[in-house]
């Protein structure tokens, strides 16, 4: 057996015991007990957004300092744990993903939009917010993407006006020399934007793919099923990810192990075992947990 091989085995040997389940334990408490570095493939990080939602045993009401403090905290052990060029990416709002984003090379970070428009708050009678960010940052010159796992539909403008078509490359701020570009349509789509349109996980266009815990009956209840235990005390969470946006992200990465620090519901952990993916998360709520493993068992 080689070195390197040596190195990887002894390696996964100090992680087995977290690997595919979700833990409860505190953030920091569980990036610490890695002894590795440069290990993990992808790291999706969805935290508290710092916006007061109810997360059941934890404020999500901090002081902007303390909440950047600790969100660089957790960041910067992350970034140890991953390879090189593993990407990180981390759910939020800009206002407050922007203070994380200056402590990082902008020639090594990339901002996406996840955009959805079925979700509004009337009452703000302001500007509806209809996305959210997903900060991605890299340690290596440039990062993992499979683009053909997530590659998109053309636009019909696309399709109907340029697909086939010469264009001279002095049009072009990207060509060299005088040679022409014929536009062509990869069979597998149009490479990827980075604003992801998927509807949110609200009102009833979301409502069938919700998962809750049961307390009463220590049971996992999906969709509808809820509708059974009215007379039961129900964990939800506030901010469950589709499962499309979840898959795009694990697709995009190629990845064979994932650190997951705020598990949730385990919409990361349930994704990840679907297509084959390790995951190593925690939660440092115990019904999220229960949740999550109780979800991640159906499989």
């Amino acid at each position: 057996m080689s070195q390197q091989s040596t190195d990887l085995t002894s390696r996964k040997t100090k992680i087995a015991p977290y690997k595919n389940k979700v833990c409860n334990l505190d953030v920091m408490e569980f990036l610490n007990a890695f002894a590795v570095e440069n290990f993990f493939d992808l790291a999706i990080i969805d935290p508290p957004y710092n916006i007061g939602k109810d997360f059941g045993n934890t404020k999500d009401n901090r002081a902007l300092g303390d909440y950047i403090d600790w969100s660089l905290k957790y960041l910067a052990k992350c970034m140890q744990l991953i390879k090189p060029a593993a990407p990180v990416y981390i759910y939020g709002y800009p206002e407050i993903l922007s203070h994380l984003a200056v402590r990082y090379p902008t020639g090594r970070q990339r901002w996406l939009a996840w955009h959805y428009t079925n979700k509004t708050v009337p009452a703000s009678k302001f500007w509806q917010r209809s996305y959210e960010s997903i900060l991605c940052i890299w340690k290596a010159k440039k990062p993992i993407l499979d683009v053909d796992q997530i590659r998109e539909g053309y636009t019909h403008s696309f399709l109907t006006n340029a697909a086939g078509k010469v264009r001279n490359s002095k049009q072009c701020r990207y060509s060299k020399g005088h040679s022409k570009t014929i536009y062509q349509a990869h069979e597998k789509g149009a490479l990827p934007r980075d604003v992801i349109k998927i509807p949110a996980l609200a009102g009833g266009s979301g409502a069938a793919e919700r998962v809750f815990y049961c307390k009463n009956c220590n049971e996992l209840l999906i969709g509808k099923e809820k509708n059974d235990h009215n007379n039961c005390l129900l964990i939800t969470h506030p901010t469950q990810k589709p499962m499309k946006l979840t898959e795009k992200l694990l697709k995009a990465s190629r990845p064979a192990d994932i650190l997951i620090p705020f598990a949730g519901t385990g919409s990361e952990c349930f994704m990840a075992r679907k297509l084959n993916i390790n995951f190593y998360a925690t939660d440092i709520n115990s019904d999220y947990v229960k949740l999550a493993n109780k979800w991640i068992k159906t499989l």
